[in-house]
């Protein structure tokens, strides 16, 4: 009951939802300086047990704290792990909040360390007697309770995985980031093994005064991943191609992938000799390579489709299921059309080729148990959707109020539909 009071359904969501690394790759990531003196921590005094993987957007930080976690939870038995990743696209607040990090942190140590838990449970029997099974918990009390709990947490050594930082509410990140430093240094001075492993985009510029940095576009062994990746997976074996896609890469995983599907589809279409002129034109930012992915080729309807289906997904208060998805862009682009849902016709296999097909890839399906819902392959997409290269380039008409003028809309297809 106690443990069930601080979960909630999402809290590992995005943990879960990314993809195991590709073959041969984010192996190198174990033979690094910066992870064999955390691992082992040497010159502890300098990090205080902590590592901080930083890399671009899309470079695959999160694919390499994924490999961490497996890594640990498999070989570190005697061990305690805790893990949160900041869901950004997450549509429960508590996936993007300090107050949902130690929500989940907390129960997965108190559900580890029996010492915690005997320290915590006053706690919450003085909470449950106060409040009944509605129980609120509030950033502050767990802070509180657990950056000076930091002597109970035990002889065994204790391994805490935060990802994707930058996905926190903006306000809250130096909030999480000095709570995460003052947790560290005082498992140091109580002579604590906790070992704190944080990943991030560059930006926001926050620091810790004592951590160990990795940059991931700065590991020659990570270009090695890229050539491997496209190796594995163009259909054209041609080094010449190989090459520039590296070159023009920028280190950026993400823009790998998206350039081997736009090459696969040229070799597919029997474009084999055209794939170089092909990947030279494809913009190395990968901001233009979106604005070019969802508007190269594309007629007005087509486009104006794409620009309706990426305004739901964006702005939408709650998880989108497919078929939600496809009769909201339908109300909006054809709603003379719009009727009863002829399952018959409107398969659930052609409504997710369709939402494919019309975000360009840049709407990925997730499924949970029965239940599938949409959401941006990567936080990078609503990031440029947002920016002045986004929304505003591929509809004019939206001009500089386009949040506001998309609520209008999206509120215009609800009248529609009704």
């Amino acid at each position: 009951e106690c443990l069930r009071s601080l979960a909630f359904h999402e809290m590992d969501a995005r943990l879960h939802g990314i993809e195991r690394a590709n073959k041969d790759t984010c192996e190198w990531i174990f033979e690094t300086t910066q992870f064999l003196n955390w691992e082992s921590r040497v010159d502890i005094a300098s990090h205080n047990g902590v590592m901080w993987i930083k890399g671009k957007p899309g470079a695959g930080k999160s694919t390499l704290m994924k490999r961490i976690w497996l890594r640990l939870r498999q070989e570190a038995n005697d061990s305690i792990l805790a893990a949160f990743f900041f869901h950004g696209r997450g549509n429960n607040p508590l996936e993007k909040s300090a107050l949902g990090m130690l929500r989940s942190i907390l129960y997965q140590l108190l559900d580890q360390n029996s010492q915690l838990w005997v320290a915590f449970l006053p706690i919450f029997l003085d909470k449950k007697k106060k409040h009944g099974n509605d129980i609120p918990w509030y950033f502050g009390e767990l802070k509180s309770f657990l950056v000076s709990s930091a002597g109970n947490l035990g002889s065994n050594r204790i391994w805490l995985l935060i990802d994707a930082l930058d996905e926190c509410a903006i306000e809250e990140v130096q909030t999480v980031v000095a709570m995460l430093e003052s947790l560290a240094f005082s498992a140091f001075e109580s002579h604590i093994a906790l070992n704190i492993c944080l990943a991030s985009r560059h930006y926001p510029q926050i620091r810790m005064s004592k951590a160990d940095e990795l940059v991931v576009e700065a590991q020659s062994e990570h270009d090695q991943d890229i050539r491997e990746y496209v190796r594995n997976n163009i259909f054209v074996n041609d080094p010449s191609i190989e090459a520039e896609i590296l070159r023009k890469s920028a280190h950026v995983f993400l823009w790998v992938e998206l350039v081997v599907k736009m090459l696969n589809k040229a070799s597919v279409d029997g474009r084999v000799k055209a794939m170089m002129q092909i990947l030279r034109h494809v913009p190395d930012d990968l901001d233009d390579l979106y604005c070019e992915l969802l508007t190269k080729g594309r007629n007005p309807d087509e486009l104006r489709e794409s620009v309706y289906m990426l305004q739901w997904v964006l702005f939408a208060k709650e998880e989108l299921r497919p078929e939600k998805l496809y009769f909201a862009v339908l109300s909006g682009t054809d709603p003379e059309n719009l009727g009863p849902w002829d399952q018959q016709k409107e398969q659930s296999s052609t409504i997710q080729r369709y939402i494919t097909s019309t975000s360009r890839g840049l709407i990925e399906l997730l499924t949970d148990v029965d239940v599938s819902s949409v959401q941006f392959i990567h936080e990078s997409v609503r990031d440029f959707l947002l920016s002045v290269k986004g929304l505003q380039l591929l509809d004019s008409s939206l001009n500089q109020q386009q949040v506001g003028n998309s609520h209008g809309r999206l509120a215009s297809c609800c009248y529609s539909y009704i």
